[in-house]
This record gives structure tokens, sequence and C-alpha cells, in this order.
């Protein structure tokens, strides 16, 4: 068992860093948020970084996506259509308003579509990990179980006398 003395810490050390990572890249999309904010007038076609809600099968989750929001000409009501993650980079308006930052934020939604797509990287990592642990340990916990369950049984069914005998050898194994 020596080799697992720390699995436990290695592997809690791994994914912890991983998180770390995660927090990093949210960093910047909030740097690069900040910057479409402050590069892009407040009109039809602006492209901000936006943390919605997404349900993922049974659960909700507030996950980071780009989002353009348009004006609607007659209420002036505000909505925003998320931007899929691999049109991002080529989503940035040049006409009037927005002409003269164009280059600027064509970089930043560049550098947007790259790390939200590293993000998603790093969550589908972490969730092909768990899965696959999941899955393993659900598949394998019966035969594990059964295999101990004969060699329980096989224990129990040794006699007095020769675990007395195996007893009696290990001391003078510990005297040599």
């Amino acid at each position: 068992m020596d080799d697992f003395d720390d699995l436990e810490l290695r592997a809690l050390s791994a994914i912890s860093s991983h998180i770390s990572y995660i927090h990093l890249l949210d960093g910047v999309l909030d740097q690069i948020n900040e910057l479409l904010n402050l590069y892009q007038p407040p009109k039809t076609g602006k492209i901000r970084v936006e943390r919605w809600k997404r349900t993922k099968g049974d659960y909700s989750v507030r996950s980071p996506m780009a989002v353009k929001w348009i004006q609607h000409r007659t209420t002036r009501d505000w909505r925003g259509v998320v931007v899929s993650t691999f049109k991002v980079s080529r989503s940035g308006k040049s006409a009037r308003a927005f002409h003269e930052h164009h280059d600027r934020v064509a970089d930043y939604l560049g550098a947007l579509q790259s790390v939200l797509k590293l993000r998603t990287e790093a969550f589908t990592r972490i969730e092909t990990f768990r899965r696959g642990m999941l899955l393993a340990e659900r598949a394998n916990r019966p035969k594990v179980l059964a295999i101990s369950a004969v060699l329980q049984a096989d224990l129990d069914a040794v006699p007095p006398d020769l675990r007395a005998l195996q007893r009696s050898a290990n001391r003078s194994l510990e005297n040599e």
C-alpha cells in the first residue's frame, strides 16, 4: 500500500490546480469584458461577456458566454442574443460608431473566443475525469465485492491452529 500514501494528496492537488486555472480564465474573461465595454459604444451590436444560467441535464450553472446586445427600434428595450463561441471573433461590428476601435475590438473578440474555448476544455477535462471514475467504480464494484466475499469466507474457514502456527513463524522472522 506504500504507493498509495500520497495518492489522495496528489489527486486533490491536481484538481485544485485545475480549478485555479479556471479561475484564472474567468479573470481574463472579466478583463476582456471590461475592455469590450469601454471600446464599444452603447448601440445595437455591442458584444459583452455575460454569465447567464445554463441548464445541463439536471442542474443549472452560471456560465460565461459572448452576448450581442440588440435594442428594439420602437420600444427601445434591450435584449441579449448569445453568440456562438465559434463565431465570436467574426461578430464585431465595424460600421459607423464602431469603426474607430474596430481593430482593437476584433483582437479582444479573438482573445474572448480563445479563452471561452480553453474554459470549455477545462470543464470537459474535469467532467470526463468525474464520469470516468463513477463509471469504473459502478462497473467494477460488484466484481470486487464478490471477490472480497469469497476471500473473507476462505479467511473465516482457516483453522485456528494454522493461525497460531503463522503467528509463531512471524515472531521468528522478527527476531532475525
